[in-house]
Parts: C-alpha cells; structure tokens; sequence
C-alpha cells in the first residue's frame, strides 16, 4: 500500500522548506513567492511556518518575506 500525503501535509513542508531555503540565503524572493503560490501556501499554513521559524537566519530576509505575503494577502 502507498501513503500518500494531504494536501495540507504538502503545502505546510513546502511553506517551511521555501521559507527555510530563503532565510539561509540559498534562494531568492521572487523563488520563494513563486513557490508558495504554486504549492497554494497560504493562511494558516503559511501563518504557521512564519511562526515557527520566527528567530531563524536573517531577520531582514524574514521581514521581507512576511511583509510581501502580507501584501499578497496570503497570511
């Protein structure tokens, strides 16, 4: 038997690796929004991934990051 994975499982680990993957500097912004926008990351998952990695790498990246999906009206 397969286990497949919920739509809400995919999206919350795409939320966090995307959000992960820019904080550390490895991608770039446009990448990230692109990439919630494709997976449809938005809400509380997104909510919950920002929350979660709140201290983590650049506090800068992390504002921008939020700040653009704020304006986008996904959190």
């Amino acid at each position: 038997m397969v286990k497949v994975r919920s739509l809400e499982q995919t999206q919350k680990r795409a939320a966090y690796s995307c959000l992960r993957a820019y904080l550390e500097g490895s991608k770039t912004l446009n990448w990230f929004l692109e990439m919630i926008r494709y997976y449809g990351a938005h809400g509380r998952v997104l909510s919950q991934a920002f929350d979660q990695l709140g201290n983590y790498g650049d506090a800068d990246r992390y504002s921008e990051a939020k700040a653009a999906c704020e304006d986008r009206g996904w959190i």
